[in-house]
């Protein structure tokens, strides 16, 4: 049997249907029946899960399959709880949750693509070093002893030490799989417009990129709530805990005590508009430094690794040639 997923686009425009009538003082059931009337039987699923939403029953959203409905329905809690419109929230599919996923997209595309070298450059090496370990440097020694010729001490000593050589490799594997992970988290928490891991606070090179997309989320929580009726301190409480943003990055505590500011002179909105251009620049100029302290180190790394494997090969044909 075939799984019953919904079509998030026909939920989205009976969404905006709705609130398009409610702005003109029509009713949601009046609403509801004239679009049962007026559109093709295949929209009757999406009018029925619009009627449960309106109702209080958020389960329905779990039947769509765009993951970004797990953050609706944690908004839709909130919006519910204080009194808001759940009817405006669901609009905001495609108006403002949809922005923020493709913002959060631009600023992850360049860590993307920095993970995206590393796993391949960690997997090239794998495969280099692997190489040497097991055909190239093992022929070389019973080639040289073939000719009885004294291997270079270089030689000899990387040849003698091939455990430590399987531990790089072990490294190199380490590595890879982390840097994937990496690439697959960022990739689905973005998707849902969601914060990453607290894990990541940890992770060298990461903690300043993990805090400025969590208050990134903080801003785009609070405008969808303020959206959907949320008063502006509420919003902002509410948005704080949805995000787990937290203090440690001197621009970002500037930027919220202009929130704070902001909320009580009344004009949240327009602060929340300002920030929202301007967060996605502090995000690039902290991955420009972690772009290139990343690409830096690794050249450096491998080229030791490697450029010594190379060393170790090639010393031996110079000592060949000395005893020819």
């Amino acid at each position: 049997m075939p799984e019953d997923t919904r079509d998030e686009n026909k939920l989205a425009l009976i969404s905006r249907m709705l609130t398009y009538q409610q702005a003109s003082g029509e009713t949601i059931p009046d609403t509801l029946r004239k679009l049962s009337s007026n559109l093709p039987d295949s929209y009757l699923d999406s009018i029925n899960d619009v009627k449960s939403i309106t109702s209080g029953d958020d389960g329905v959203l779990k039947k769509y399959k765009s993951e970004r409905f797990s953050l609706l329905i944690k908004l839709m809690a909130v919006v519910r709880k204080e009194g808001g419109d759940t009817s405006t929230l669901l609009v905001s599919i495609h108006d403002s949750i949809s922005e923020g996923i493709d913002q959060a997209d631009s600023f992850w595309e360049g860590f993307q693509s920095v993970m995206s070298y590393l796993i391949t450059v960690f997997a090239v090496a794998i495969l280099v070093v692997t190489i040497f370990v097991l055909k190239v440097l093992p022929q070389f020694r019973a080639t040289f002893n073939d000719f009885g010729v004294e291997l270079p001490e270089f030689t000899r000593f990387v040849l003698e030490n091939d455990f430590a050589l399987l531990i790089v490799i072990f490294l190199f594997g380490v590595c890879t799989a982390g840097f994937s992970l990496l690439y697959f988290h960022v990739k689905r928490q973005v998707a849902k417009l969601e914060g990453l891991s607290r894990y990541c606070r940890f992770i060298p090179g990461l903690q300043d990129l993990h805090g400025i997309y969590a208050y990134f989320l903080y801003v785009q929580y609070t405008k969808v709530l303020i959206q959907a009726g949320v008063g502006n301190s509420i919003a902002l409480k509410h948005a704080k805990t949805l995000s787990d943003v937290a203090a440690g990055i001197d621009e970002l505590s500037v930027y919220s005590d202009a929130i704070n500011v902001a909320s009580e002179m009344e004009v949240l909105d327009k602060e929340l508009s300002h920030q929202d251009h301007h967060i996605g620049s502090l995000f690039s100029r902290k991955m420009s430094v972690l772009r290139s302290s990343l690409t830096r180190g690794v050249q450096a790394a491998l080229g030791v690794v490697v450029g010594g494997l190379i060393i170790a090969m090639y010393l031996p044909i110079f000592a060949l040639g000395s005893a020819v």
